[in-house]
Order: C-alpha cells, then structure tokens, then sequence
C-alpha cells in the first residue's frame, strides 16, 4: 500500500521542529501541496533575410488554469527552538485550496530592417496581452478550525492591454562599419520616483564570451542531475564586470550535490563555456501565484 492510501488512523502524526541556530528541520513536514494546471502554452518565430533587407515576426500564446491543494502531511503544528529551547508555535489551518487562472498571457510582434549603402533602417511593434482571475472557491473546516466554512466569489484582477513601437536608424559615417550615429524612438515609462524606464520586453538571453547563452539551457542541463528538483540561471557581473551565469539550486529532499559536482555536470551536457560560475543552493526559488519563476527577484 502506497504511503498516501495509509488511513491516518494508523499514523501517529509527527510535529515538524526547526532549530533556528543551525536552520536543521527535523520530524515531520508541516505542509504538502498538490498543484495541478492545465498548461496550454505555445509560442513560433518566422524570419525572411537578404542581403539588405530582414524581416522577423511572431507570437506567444499562453493560458494556465492553476489549483494549489495545500494539506497537512504530519501535525498541523510546528514548533520552532533555538538551542533547544522552544520560542514559537505556528498553526497551519490545513487543507485549503489557492486557485489562480492565467487567462491571457500573449504577445504578438513585427520588426523590419532595411539597408541602403551606409544607411540602415528599423523599425517594429509589439502588442501583449495579459489576463488573471480567481474562479468561486470554497473553504471548508480543517483540524483547528472546525467552524470554517466560506466562499470566495469569482473575481476578475488584472487585465490590460499594451502595444509598443520601436523605431530606429543608424548611419555609417565612413563606410567602414567602425563609426557610426544611431537614433531612435521608444516607449518609456515614468515610474513612480521620476525615472524613465524602457517600456520594451526585456530579454532573459545572457552574452557569455561574446556567445549568446539561453539560461533555459543551462537550467535543463541542471534539472538533468539525479539530485537536483529545480534550477533558474539569471546573469551576473565578475570582478571584471562581464556577465557570466549564476544558478539557483534547489535539491530534491535528502539528496545531496556539491557545487563542483554541479558544475563539471553541466560542463559535460554543454559547451564549457555556458557552465555557472556561481551555484546558490536555495529551499525554494521565488514564484509567482502561477508558478512562474521571479528572475527579478534573483537578479537582485
């Protein structure tokens, strides 16, 4: 019989302890989490080039219904100590579910680049669109809160709609390829301190040793390893200021992985040079209500 079928009238539920001097948790696990989405999610590029003239467009389409079942694995209390002695209780009120829709995640872009002699024109636009929402959820009684019982009503959140145009142009001055002026017009965004901020997609592409690098890639080569649950690679600058990879690990449960065990890994699937210079090991990556990674937040 599976764990999970055991009856748990047959378990005796164990109390999760953290020792906050040394970060050790031991005993049981307070909480678990079940997350089920359907994922519909697809993008394509097509792309026309001659010798004076290139021309690229695409499109991303996604949507992700997403159901986080939070539960009780053990006791659903947790106690934490500092050198043995106890200084705080957490409650879980569990099970309870989160629901979040990811109605609309697309974008659609165009760009063209023409070449006359020494002048060059640019010029794109790109139109997203995005959408989230929280279906009718029910949260019923639980352990330590027998009386619970309330529905949260169906409720639209964000929902907005943004095109953005690029245009450009740049003149060589010699014909040479050496010096050149260059112009262009862009969306910029004035936030909330007075700074203006480049109102375009920003680009998770890293340029190590001249070569552009997808941290995708060196994420998968990661995820690769018996030991490794998740990973998400962001750039970092080196104390000669180039951006190399750094990664974020977080290894599945009991399993263990050294940074120089990482590394060689990911030397031996991939090109050497696209290997992390840098391996943080992490309990968790930061994530979004849908599951996606916050590189925002690493890169800081």
């Amino acid at each position: 019989m599976p764990w999970w079928a055991v009856p748990r009238s047959w378990t005796v539920p164990l109390i999760p302890v953290q020792e906050q001097s040394t970060g050790l948790r031991y005993r049981g696990t307070a909480i678990g989490r079940i997350s089920e989405n359907n994922l519909l999610y697809g993008r394509a590029v097509s792309s026309y080039v001659t010798g004076a003239h290139s021309f690229k467009a695409g499109f991303v389409y996604g949507e992700i219904p997403n159901d986080d079942f939070n539960f009780t694995v053990d006791a659903p209390i947790e106690y934490r100590f500092n050198r043995g002695v106890p200084n705080r209780l957490t409650l879980h009120a569990t099970p309870f579910r989160l629901v979040t829709n990811l109605d609309a995640d697309h974008g659609l872009f165009a760009q063209d680049r023409w070449t006359s002699r020494q002048l060059t024109l640019y010029y794109g636009i790109r139109y997203d669109h995005f959408a989230n929402s929280f279906p009718e959820t029910h949260i019923g009684p639980a352990a330590l809160v027998p009386n619970r019982d309330f529905t949260f009503p169906k409720q639209d959140n964000l929902n907005w709609t943004d095109v953005t145009p690029r245009l450009g142009a740049a003149y060589d001055l010699f014909g040479t390829g050496k010096t050149a002026i260059k112009a262009s017009v862009n969306k910029y965004l004035q936030n909330a301190d007075g700074y203006y901020v480049y109102g375009g997609r920003t680009d998770d592409m890293l340029k190590v040793s001249g070569i552009w690098v997808s941290p995708a890639e060196v994420e998968a080569a990661l995820v690769g390893h018996p030991a490794v649950l998740e990973a998400a690679v962001v750039g970092k600058q080196d104390e000669q200021k180039l951006v190399k990879p750094k990664a974020y690990v977080v290894l599945k449960s009991g399993a263990k992985a050294s940074e120089d065990e990482l590394k060689a890994y990911v030397k031996e699937k991939l090109a050497p040079y696209k290997y992390p210079r840098w391996i943080e090991f992490a309990a968790e990556l930061p994530k979004t209500a849908t599951g996606k990674i916050q590189r925002f937040k690493l890169r800081a």
